[in-house]
């Protein structure tokens, strides 16, 4: 690619980017005005959706604030549309994520709008009482006199709800104190619910007020505003006896709702007129309509708000809980490791004394060869010179057989890479004109796979069997028959002896523990007169 090509693709690319990156701007930036001003319900779905989406990228990136941000202009919208339970999730959802945030001003501008927000959806909700709860959260961070002013005519509405027209006169009238900090759609909101609230205590600056505040937002060509300044007049008007007007003032409502399209003001426009223009049972009809859909609102079970009254109680208990979790865990491992070591000591203690065994032996052994069997020899080798009587000169040879017997059995054994040449020796040592000794696949044992204290435990178990054989079975012949798979092994010991009853004591019980000591296993088959059999298995 030629240089001034190249070049020409990077600032293209470049532009592309930055397009797609203004668009996106762009894009945030219209929706937000739509959430403000929306044209219709369609314009606000959209919104919806953008700002959902939004969201959900703004948690994959990590960035909390942006997120509590599009959570925010989602509560909006679903305030707007009716969805009310889904407002509250989304405020609740904002607050949780402004938890794992360090406090600061952002944070606490944000904690005041949205305490205000959840105030007006449980105020939609007939719940006043947590209505106020957020308020007055609200009112105890908010500094700046318009933001209280907002909070003041908030809680002046909740009393009107209320009936409680006292209270209600004493919060719009700090709140209008306020006026030269309002705008003036927030000066002509309080002062229009100043007038109603003097309109129910039938004080005479009602109507004055009333229709001060029309003015202010006809001039600012305030439709929502205008459409509520109707309503109120038409109930004041009501209120005093004059149905005419009142019914003219509710048609002019009606009127403004129709081009709006709202759905809320024009069902409020309706329910006025209904009243003005119904017959007693119409009017009975509304009234116990609206009371049973209070009680159903009132009855509707606000989860999100109780999981976020005592999510820090929860966390709590979760943090208390996890750290129990660990403490018992590390105190299983404790456990755990104890025993392990307890075992892994044991069969090295195991070990090392079978090993002291070998070499306790190994050292009798040679002090029997070279000190005992010696001095007999001498002694024989004397008397035969003495020429003293045969029967002294056997007797001593038969006690130097002996000690050579007992030097040959304890003696060192040969572990190495000919340890299967030496079990066999020893095996043939014992085959004698009166007792065959068959061994079969000895020499297909892979002994290399056997530590040093295996193969001494096996030579000296077959010895001792051996050994049991020669002085007590008078056999004539005995079969071991070597078998191997891996690492599982297996002999077989089999003599036509005259048996015995199986009593394991001395040599057999020996050959037990020796066998256990090395993880293995020796069983034991026998009667009178009818041979002996072993089992070993490692």
């Amino acid at each position: 690619m030629k240089p001034t090509v190249y070049i020409l693709f990077i600032c293209l690319f470049g532009v592309a980017l930055h397009i797609r990156a203004q668009h996106k701007v762009d894009s945030l930036t219209y929706y937000y005005q739509v959430v403000g001003h929306p044209e219709s319900n369609s314009q606000l779905a959209k919104a919806y959706n953008f700002f959902k989406q939004h969201k959900n990228q703004s948690l994959q990136k990590k960035d909390i604030e942006k997120a509590v941000f599009d959570l925010r202009l989602l509560a909006s919208i679903e305030k707007k549309m009716g969805l009310l339970s889904d407002s509250e999730i989304s405020s609740v959802e904002a607050l949780e994520l402004l938890g794992q945030m360090e406090d600061s001003e952002k944070i606490k501008e944000n904690r005041i709008g949205i305490y205000n927000h959840l105030g007006i959806v449980y105020r939609s909700l007939d719940n006043p009482s947590k209505a106020l709860e957020f308020y007055n959260k609200s009112l105890e961070l908010v500094e700046d006199e318009s933001s209280r002013a907002t909070l003041l005519n908030n809680i002046g509405n909740l009393y009107l709800d209320k009936n409680e027209y006292t209270k209600a006169l004493m919060y719009f009238e700090e709140a209008y104190d306020k006026s030269p900090y309002l705008s003036l759609k927030m000066k002509a909101r309080v002062l229009d619910n100043l007038g109603v609230a003097q309109s129910k205590l039938n004080l005479p600056e009602a109507l004055p007020n009333l229709l001060e505040a029309l003015s202010i937002k006809e001039n600012s060509n305030y439709v929502p505003g205008i459409i509520t300044s109707y309503s109120h007049l038409s109930d004041y008007y009501l209120d005093i006896g004059d149905k005419e007007v009142a019914r003219d003032y509710g048609y002019k409502a009606l009127d403004l709702a129709k081009i709006l399209n709202n759905p809320q003001y024009l069902e409020s426009a309706l329910s006025t007129l209904m009243l003005l223009n119904g017959t007693p049972e119409v009017v009975q009809y509304k009234k116990l309509k609206d009371s049973l859909e209070k009680a159903r609102r009132n009855a509707k079970d606000n989860f999100e708000y109780y999981r976020y009254q005592f999510s820090e109680q929860q966390r709590l208990f979760e943090e208390s809980e996890f750290k129990r979790q660990k403490l018992f865990m590390l105190l299983v491992l404790v456990v755990l490791v104890f025993i392990a070591v307890y075992f892994v000591g044991r069969i090295k203690h195991n070990k090392e004394k079978l090993q002291k065994v070998f070499e306790t032996e190994t050292r009798i052994s040679k002090k029997v060869h070279d000190e005992v069997a010696n001095d007999v020899y001498q002694i024989m080798t004397k008397l035969q010179s003495s020429k003293e009587t045969e029967e002294v000169l056997d007797h001593l040879e038969a006690v130097y057989r002996k000690t050579r017997d007992i030097s040959k059995e304890n003696s060192e054994i040969d572990v190495g890479s000919n340890f299967g040449e030496t079990l066999m020796e020893l095996l043939k040592g014992f085959h004698t004109e009166d007792v065959r000794v068959l061994v079969q696949n000895i020499s297909k044992v892979e002994w290399k796979l056997f530590s040093n204290l295996q193969k001494a435990t096996i030579y000296r178990v077959l010895q001792e069997l051996m050994v049991n054989m020669r002085k007590h079975s008078k056999a004539t012949y005995v079969v071991l028959k070597f078998k191997q798979n891996g690492k599982r092994f297996q002999i077989q010991y089999t003599d036509n002896g005259v048996g015995t009853e199986l009593c394991k004591k001395n040599g057999l019980q020996n050959t037990e523990n020796r066998i256990k000591s090395i993880k293995g296993s020796i069983t034991f088959e026998t009667d009178n007169g009818a041979g002996f059999k072993a089992l070993i298995r490692i």
